[in-house]
């Protein structure tokens, strides 16, 4: 379902409370109002049940809607949230609902990173979603559009007691950071120099870190 106007939304939010059949529901580029309307009639008592499996794709103006929703639908196994325009302390708001309710259902959180600040909301999340006692799963999937914050954010993973510090990609990680600071800094010599590059005619992916990095 794409953007639709408020009487649309109000229109088929009643449907949807109705509906004892429908077992999935995605909602694209659905604004203001809109989608908090389509997201009550999953919501309270009176809500719809049936449905299992979310997906939200740049939404936005959500409110407490969905950290309401989460709190209180324990039917819903799947949710996955892609590009979901909410401020940091919404995202750490609903890192606290993913705690207090963790159940065996799936979430899957994705996020667009065009600058660095946009990573304070992936960090609310996680924070308010961890504790001693409840640990709730949540996938990230982080799509970078700004180099410096892919390295900002690769010089903060915490890889201690997970299978990464075992398996030997956390010092893969580290190595590859090393390497690309240094080429930061000739890379800044040559371009303080004013040389010229000509076309590149091959290249080797860095970032990496591993030796069987593949030439392009």
């Amino acid at each position: 379902m794409y953007d639709m106007d408020e009487e649309a939304a109000r229109i088929l939010s009643q449907a949807l409370i109705q509906s004892s059949s429908l077992r999935k529901l995605v909602l694209r580029e659905v604004k203001g109002e809109a989608s908090a309307f389509l997201l009550k009639a999953l919501d309270g008592d009176g809500g719809n049940r049936a449905i299992e499996c979310l997906h939200l794709s740049f939404v936005s103006e959500l409110g407490d809607c969905l950290r309401d929703l989460l709190r209180s639908n324990r039917y819903l196994k799947e949710v996955t949230l892609i590009a979901i325009d909410m401020r940091p302390e919404e995202w750490s708001q609903l890192g606290h609902a993913l705690r207090d309710n963790a159940t065996e259902r799936t979430i899957r959180v994705g996020h667009l990173i065009h600058h660095k600040d946009d990573l304070k909301g992936v960090e609310e999340l996680v924070c308010a979603a961890s504790s001693d006692d409840k640990d709730p799963k949540v996938e990230l999937i982080i799509t970078f559009y700004d180099y410096d914050a892919l390295i900002s954010a690769l010089n903060f993973v915490e890889v201690s007691g997970t299978s990464w510090e075992t398996d030997g990609k956390s010092a893969l990680i580290q190595e590859a950071l090393e390497q690309n600071q240094k080429r930061a800094v000739y890379m800044a010599e040559f371009r303080e120099a004013r040389l010229a590059f000509g076309d590149a005619k091959a290249g080797r992916l860095f970032l990496c870190g591993s030796p069987l990095a593949g030439e392009f």
